[in-house]
């Protein structure tokens, strides 16, 4: 058989040999002797696939329709022995071509399941890879997810955090203003009470305003200005050579905060005899030597007692006496002076024009 390109050319019986068609197997002939009661050859279909099965199936076609072709030809060669023989057994040539074509075919059926189980797993593999690749964007997405849930958290945490922050600021200032709002009150409460002292001690409204500012200015660490103060700091008790600075006419000392008051009076008012008669400790004010300053506390009473025993002595009057009793405490627990009244227990008839003279005892 002729064979062009390695595939055979084929007779159709017109002695003109032709390529199969496709690749397909070669158009079966016409049974001859079919009136003899001779069975025609048997029709062999050989399917094959296109380029995707390869050309295994397009050998094996080949391989069956040659086989086809050689039993066409033993046929003919043996045709006058064919009647004779055609109710027996086939020819051992003829069986051998049949297992041969069964063979083959077989090999045929054996590639195209071969091709299809490849086929099978390679989808198989292209399904796993699509689960894989469908895990790995679940998976991102998730993570993308997660990412800006975190961030959101982050920022909402942050916001909490700036507004804990402003609301312990807003609570800090409210707590300062309350602070404030509460020194201020204790330290009007405490301007009140020296007010009340001093006007119980005969000061004037103007002497006590300069003193409460000066006092003022000084819890407020103010700079002391004697232009401008009428209260200053003085130890007690005052030293006999060294002088504390010296205020203006009307102004009061103290000897130290909450300390004992030293009052600033004028000479006309109280003399320095009566101070010196009882041991008062006193010095002239370096400013206006017409005031003098008392190194003693005293409240009104006592004031005025020394006040009145400075006139008495100056009108040379002998109705109240001015007596100097025994050191004694006051109840507060400072030392000071205390006056008590005594009458006198004579009653002459000289006195019983006018009443009875006083005796005003100091208690030191």
């Amino acid at each position: 058989m002729p064979y062009y390109n390695d595939y055979p050319y084929y007779n159709y019986g017109n002695n003109y040999y032709y390529p199969p068609p496709g690749g397909l197997s070669p158009p079966p002939t016409r049974p001859r002797a079919s009136s003899h009661g001779r069975m025609g050859d048997p029709t062999v279909n050989v399917y094959t696939t296109g380029n995707d099965r390869g050309r295994a199936y397009d050998r094996l076609a080949d391989e069956i329709a040659r086989l086809k072709l050689d039993a066409e030809r033993s046929r003919s060669r043996h045709d006058h022995h064919a009647m004779s023989h055609y109710h027996r057994s086939p020819s051992p040539t003829m069986a051998e071509l049949r297992r041969d074509l069964e063979r083959k075919e077989r090999e045929l059926h054996e590639e195209r399941d071969r091709a299809n189980a490849k086929d099978h797993e390679k989808d198989i593999i292209q399904r796993w890879e699509n689960e894989q690749a469908e895990k790995k964007r679940k998976e991102k997405e998730r993570e993308k997810a997660l990412k800006e849930k975190i961030e959101a958290d982050a920022l909402l945490e942050k916001e909490k955090e700036e507004k804990a922050y402003k609301e312990f600021e807003l609570l800090q200032a409210k707590k300062k203003l309350e602070e404030k709002e509460k020194k201020e009150k204790k330290e009007k409460e405490i301007e009140e009470a020296n007010r009340e002292m001093l006007r119980r001690l005969g000061y004037s409204e103007n002497q006590i305003e300069r003193s409460i500012a000066v006092d003022k200015k000084k819890r407020d660490g103010g700079s002391f200005n004697n232009n401008t103060t009428n209260i200053i700091q003085y130890p007690t008790p005052p030293p006999p050579a060294v002088y504390p600075p010296q205020p203006h006419p009307g102004e009061i000392i103290v000897s130290r905060p909450g300390g004992v008051i030293y009052p600033r009076a004028r000479t006309h008012d109280i003399s320095v005899d009566v101070l010196d008669k009882f041991g008062i400790g006193w010095r002239y004010d370096a400013v206006d030597p017409s005031y003098i300053i008392i190194y003693r506390e005293m409240d009104q009473h006592t004031f005025e007692a020394l006040h009145q025993e400075t006139k008495r002595l100056r009108k040379g009057s002998k109705g109240t006496v001015l007596k100097i009793e025994g050191k004694k405490k006051h109840s507060s627990g400072l030392d000071g002076l205390r006056i008590v009244r005594h009458r006198s227990k004579s009653r002459s008839r000289s006195h019983s024009h006018g009443r009875d003279p006083e005796v005003i005892v100091v208690n030191r």
